[in-house]
């Protein structure tokens, strides 16, 4: 008797495995399988893509992002560094909108590839609104804007934007003709006048080339 009850658990074993093993490897081959991957998209697409990132800035409607932006896109900005998120973009371009309520993007010039887009673009708007710690100066602006973007399934994955900085904080009035932001932009045009009205460079001893060198 014992033995028959060994035995049937025996079998009983055999069988749960025969119905495990064959799950546990069709688990295995489903992880291993990459997920299928998005059609490819066209210039046209990519780009429509992007296009529709800025109309969602002028129109004031920034949930459009969801359907344009992916969830972790990564985001370099001119004057932000880098952020993660779609939450962090929505933020970044909420606060153009509160301190620009009417900001236009228009699409100046752009450049298309299946996965990559790159456009230049006209920014305009009045400063009716604080802007990142910068009450309204009521100055209607205007600003050169260029974006890099990598698209993918339809929506962004990553982002580089560039703005002329300088010429916008000119337009908000923090550049003045004796400030030291003004004497750096002349100094692009003339760095050796620059370096010769600096306070510490009559205070320098003379160098030699062999000084340069050591």
């Amino acid at each position: 008797m014992p033995q028959m009850r060994i035995r049937g658990l025996i079998v009983a074993c055999l069988v749960v495995l025969a119905v495990l093993n064959p799950l546990a490897i069709l688990a295995r081959a489903q992880d291993a399988t990459p997920a299928a991957s998005c059609p490819a998209a066209t210039p046209d697409e990519s780009l429509a893509v992007v296009r529709r990132f800025f109309e969602a800035v002028n129109e004031a409607d920034l949930t459009i992002f969801d359907d344009v932006v992916a969830p972790d896109v990564i985001y370099h900005g001119a004057t932000v560094g880098e952020e993660t998120g779609l939450e962090q973009v929505t933020g970044i371009y909420g606060e153009a909108l509160t301190g620009f309520p009417d900001i236009a993007y228009t699409v100046v010039s752009s450049v298309a590839a299946p996965d990559a887009v790159a456009v230049r673009l006209a920014v305009e708007g009045v400063h009716s609104g604080d802007f990142r710690g910068l009450a309204p100066t009521g100055n209607r602006m205007t600003w050169n804007h260029s974006a890099f973007a990598h698209v993918a399934c339809g929506k962004i994955v990553e982002m580089w934007a560039e703005i002329d900085q300088l010429d916008r904080l000119s337009q908000f009035g923090l550049l003045t003709a004796e400030g030291p932001a003004a004497r750096m932009v002349s100094a692009l045009s003339d760095p050796w006048a620059f370096a010769e009205g600096s306070p510490d460079a009559a205070s320098c001893p003379a160098t030699t080339p062999a000084d340069v060198i050591a």
